[in-house]
């Protein structure tokens, strides 16, 4: 169980300010302010100190750069989406499914739900986890880097079938995390796509539960504007392409 921090989103009066969190050693830890992040520091310095310099956890050079190695599937227009996010699933039977089940061994799936979670609150978008399995999976007290894509970059994949998935999960019962291996050129990559059940524990799942509800019902305002920006963009480039 990951305990519910005083400076979460939810713990820290129940908002969220700017964190820094890519700066930040630990981008589970979210601070309501910059009053509060300081008052917390002696209790928090030990355990940032002690992710910093775990083998396990990369730095953020590292994290970049694996994530880079997914940019061309995901956002080239080298070739159709059908070819370059090749989809798979769970029930196959190859060595990248494989592959997968080892790395979904290892993650701290209820960790992962309540940083979706807190997501969702915070930006009032879905969207979905993306693990490049290539590489281990990043521990520090339970703890992962976990690259977050937003309803607008799944979009941006122009894969109807990603962009479907995302739309219509229910973030609270459960959250989209996609698997990825990149081919060795990087121009297209293996998707796993998983629409995965929620795993908070009652604590949680009690404190959430409003505030997912509230911003479910600004997602859908939220969908809209954005469907319609979206379409103004593709018949702008429409236009400016013929």
């Amino acid at each position: 169980m990951r305990p519910l921090q005083e400076d979460s989103v939810v713990g820290a009066h129940l908002k969220f300010v700017d964190t820094q969190e890519h700066l930040h050693p630990d981008p589970t830890l979210l601070s309501c302010s910059k009053e509060c992040q300081s008052a917390h520091w002696p209790e928090h310095k030990p355990k940032c100190k002690k992710i910093r310099d775990s083998a396990n956890v990369p730095d953020f050079e590292q994290v970049n750069d694996r994530q880079n190695e997914l940019k061309q599937a995901f956002e080239g227009d080298h070739a159709p989406a059908s070819e370059r996010l090749v989809w798979r699933s769970l029930s196959d039977d190859n060595s990248g499914t494989r592959l997968v089940k080892r790395f979904i061994e290892q993650l701290d799936i209820e960790h992962i739900g309540q940083y979706t979670s807190e997501k969702f609150i915070h930006t009032r978008t879905k969207g979905a986890v993306l693990f490049n399995v290539k590489y281990p999976v990043p521990h520090a007290e339970g703890s992962g880097r976990f690259t977050w894509l937003p309803y607008r970059a799944i979009v941006g994949t122009k894969d109807g079938r990603l962009t479907k998935l995302v739309e219509e999960y229910d973030p609270e019962r459960t959250s989209v995390i996609i698997y990825a291996l990149p081919s060795p050129d990087g121009l297209s990559c293996e998707i796993w796509p998983v629409d995965t059940p929620l795993q908070l524990d009652p604590m949680h799942f009690a404190l959430f539960r409003p505030l997912l509800r509230d911003a479910k019902d600004s997602w859908e305002e939220v969908l809209k504007v954005m469907k319609d920006v979206i379409g103004r963009e593709n018949n702008a480039a429409e236009v400016g392409g013929a």
